[in-house]
């Protein structure tokens, strides 16, 4: 069984649900999913055989009792990882301290283990570069520099955490994967031609998919990066994603 929390690149339709399937609009989203198609945690289950319980919502932040947690045009509010964690037990990064972030996830992967956890796959460390291409939003380069100094601060206590989580452990199969690296690797020119993507400076849907059905869709989605101008990865990229996750559990 695997059991996931987090948020955009793995939420497999929670926030699609919470929204009454508003958001993300399906179509032209797949089944709720922020992609045109499955994502990477589907990908991974079904490699390993395993049944998928996703507690992820998309817009989610770490903790939303420290950083608000909302997704869609409305801004509606979802739980954040920490909240998701405590349901299965019973991002403004400019204003809030990396510290108190990632000692809130740590306290839930306690919380995890002393529920019989024993095996944990978790990013250590997020993508530092904010500049998506195609995005709808262009941030300012004071921004950029704010945000990656707070993201770095993060990865730093993040690892750190996570190794004394280790000792703390020894029984635990603990199993750190860069997110970074892999996206850095799938995102290389010569990976992003054998994946058969071309496009990668626009998104398929140019309104972000916020008009459903009336959305127009290009021809060929698969040859873009981003389905839509913001978040949505193409689902080539999440397969990619779920194939090099598994060779960390190897």
């Amino acid at each position: 069984m695997t059991d996931s929390f987090f948020t955009i690149l793995l939420y497999t339709g929670n926030s699609y649900k919470l929204t009454k399937k508003k958001y993300p609009p399906s179509p032209p989203y797949f089944h709720g999913r922020l992609s045109n198609g499955p994502l990477w945690i589907d990908y991974f289950a079904s490699k390993i055989d395993a049944k998928l319980n996703n507690y992820a919502f998309g817009g989610a932040s770490c903790d939303a009792t420290l950083v608000p947690s909302v997704i869609g045009p409305n801004n509606i509010s979802v739980p954040g990882i920490a909240q998701q964690i405590d349901f299965f037990i019973s991002n403004d990064m400019k204003k809030f301290d990396p510290a108190d972030i990632v000692a809130s996830i740590g306290k839930r992967m306690e919380n995890l283990y002393c529920h019989g956890a024993t095996n944990f796959i978790v990013a250590s460390d997020t993508p530092a570069d904010v500049s998506i291409p195609g995005q709808a939003v262009v941030f300012s380069p004071e921004f950029i520099q704010q945000i990656n100094e707070k993201i770095e601060l993060h990865n730093q206590y993040a690892n750190a955490a996570l190794e004394a989580f280790k000792v703390k452990h020894p029984d635990v199969n603990l199993y750190i994967v860069s997110i970074t690296n892999i996206l850095d690797t799938i995102l290389a020119p010569e990976s992003l031609e054998k994946l058969g993507i071309t496009v990668v400076d626009i998104g398929c849907i140019p309104d972000d998919g916020f008009a459903g059905k009336n959305s127009v869709v290009c021809d060929v989605p698969e040859k873009y990066l981003f389905y839509d101008n913001y978040t949505a990865l193409n689902t080539k990229v999440h397969e990619k994603m779920s194939e090099m996750i598994l060779t960390y559990l190897e």
